[in-house]
């Protein structure tokens, strides 16, 4: 697929997006056959590695597929935003958990609250979880869920936020969204209640931001030097158009930063010839003082 291969699928899902617009406001919550054209048409392996069947196309690409979307209808390119970008940042993540989620026939779709809100207590063999996150966008839709809570990872440290990802079902969700002209987002609310999280027996931590110089499951070596937060940004603003300036900083303002206690295969092979996939969690922190939040693997279950 190529830039323009992409723009053409962009406007056959937005015509099935404008199809269902208005149903999608009056309930609460996206057309499944949006979201379905969006996975049907293979437009959310945008930004997908080619290690895992994706295209790894440019950050333009992503911004003008957002922005082209819009013109049908701002949720759904919203909702898609949010999805990408997720289908981006899994490629610097632990690789276990790459392989859990995009090793499968169907790979899930991904969603996060990023803020802090939620605590994490140490106990036996993991972290105890719980708490209340807010503007989840795509929820409806998504397999996985990533919280951050507050982790005391170092005795004598203060908490760090720590971003826990999860299976769907173990979180509770909400339906407390009632934007005007958004609703079809369904951004509702998730609550985890004493999620226990136990860890595997090889902690895995790293630098989520840390590019260009993280490993990752990119092939190519422009889509490995984008900024996370600029990139993000550049999506979710593709709704409203203005996303230029902050497409051009995703792909010049990548910064090195050294990594920290990652331990990933010297090879990395395809999943086809991997060991099986643990079931697992993955959590990531962010240290004081800087702006880069580090991966954790966990395994995870209810107490």
């Amino acid at each position: 697929m190529d830039h323009e291969a992409a723009l053409a699928l962009a406007r056959q899902v937005g015509e099935i997006a404008a199809a269902h617009a208005a149903e999608g406001e009056a309930n609460g919550s996206l057309h499944p056959d949006v979201v379905n054209a969006m996975v049907e048409t293979g437009l959310i392996k945008l930004l997908r590695p080619k290690l895992f069947g994706g295209y790894e196309l440019q950050p333009w690409t992503y911004v003008e597929v957002v922005r082209e979307l819009g013109r049908y209808d701002p949720a759904a390119a919203w909702v898609y935003s949010i999805f990408e970008i997720h289908e981006w940042w899994l490629a610097y993540a632990n690789p276990a958990l790459q392989e859990e989620i995009w090793g499968v026939e169907r790979p899930g779709l991904i969603v996060d609250a990023i803020a802090p809100v939620g605590r994490a207590e140490r106990v036996d063999g993991g972290w105890k979880v719980a708490g209340r996150w807010k503007f989840l966008s795509g929820i409806d839709w998504a397999e996985w869920v990533a919280v951050d809570a507050l982790a005391q990872f170092r005795p004598e440290g203060p908490p760090e936020p720590a971003l826990f990802v999860l299976k769907k079902d173990q979180v509770r969700v909400e339906r407390d969204w009632n934007v005007v002209g958004m609703r079809g987002t369904a951004s509702n609310s998730v609550t985890v209640e004493d999620a226990v999280f136990r860890n595997t027996a090889s902690s895995t931590v790293t630098e989520l931001l840390a590019v260009p110089r993280m490993p990752t499951t990119f092939q190519s070596r422009s889509t490995r030097t984008w900024s996370f937060l600029s990139t993000k940004s550049a999506g979710s603003g593709g709704p409203s158009g203005r996303n230029w300036a902050s497409a051009s900083t995703a792909t010049h303002s990548a910064q090195s930063i050294p990594l920290r206690n990652f331990h990933r295969p010297a090879t990395f092979q395809p999943p086809s010839t991997r060991s099986a996939r643990p079931t697992g969690a993955i959590a990531s922190t962010i240290s004081p003082g800087r702006s880069t939040p580090q991966i954790s693997s966990c395994s995870a279950g209810f107490a």
